[in-house]
């Protein structure tokens, strides 16, 4: 109905008919985002940031992800008004991220925005955020996505601290360890990969089935000529 009478011309009728569907809970994200991109069409960067109003004032649209997803979908990316589009589009992707009912969709998606708009200044959070939530939360696969992230950043002992997370979990499959280790040697970090690993075997309290795949994992950076232990040079 919005854009019907948004095309009608009716323009206060319709922001008052999208502002009611943006305030109603338990609605389609696509629903969302289309009625979003109206009120932004007709208000300009103003109705951006009525929605950041809409968002703090409507606790019930917390329930899910839906909301936030389907608004920030509808975003605009104009550099003319990005400094008063940044700090709408950082809470609200932040809000995504920290909702507790997020599922690791939503979670996900709130990362990848943040990391699409901040850049590097996402990594702390994205790196708190994996370590803080339970494991059921995000995939390998999520964990992975983030530790590469925190890479192309430049942020390679974040990245290390997310690998180190999934090698020392009892039962990640070898498919999932291999992966990890390829990522590492991917990042042109071997060295840090076989001292993560001996540092994990270390841990006094590792279950033997663990330890057993660890050493395997260790073998398999040396083969080929892969990792080349760092011994210190003995001069003569």
């Amino acid at each position: 109905m919005a854009e019907a009478l948004s095309d009608a011309g009716a323009r206060d009728e319709a922001d008052e008919v999208a502002e009611l569907a943006l305030r109603t809970p338990n609605g389609y994200q696509r629903g969302y985002e289309n009625t979003a991109r109206i009120f932004i069409k007709n208000q300009g960067i103003t109705g951006v940031e009525q929605l950041l109003e809409i968002w703090r004032s409507t606790p019930l649209l917390a329930q899910d992800g839906r909301w936030l997803r389907g608004v920030i979908a509808a975003l605009p990316t104009c550099q003319e008004h990005w400094e008063r589009l940044l700090p709408v589009a950082r809470e609200l992707g932040r809000a995504l991220v920290a909702l507790p009912t997020a599922d690791s969709t939503s979670a996900m998606s709130g990362l990848r925005f943040l990391f699409d708009i901040e850049g590097a200044d996402a990594v702390p959070l994205a790196v708190d955020s994996a370590l803080r939530r339970s494991w059921s939360w995000l995939s390998w696969k999520d964990i992975r996505e983030i530790a590469s992230e925190c890479v192309a950043f430049g942020r390679l002992e974040d990245a290390i601290t997310l690998w180190r997370q999934i090698l020392s979990q009892p039962h990640t499959g070898p498919g999932i360890d291999l992966d990890v280790l390829e990522d590492i040697e991917a990042a042109g970090a071997t060295a840090e990969a076989a001292a993560c690993v001996m540092a994990l075997l270390d841990d006094k309290t590792l279950h033997a089935p663990r330890r057993l795949r660890l050493r395997q994992l260790l073998a398999w950076l040396e083969e080929g000529e892969r990792y080349a232990p760092m011994t210190p040079s003995v001069s003569t």
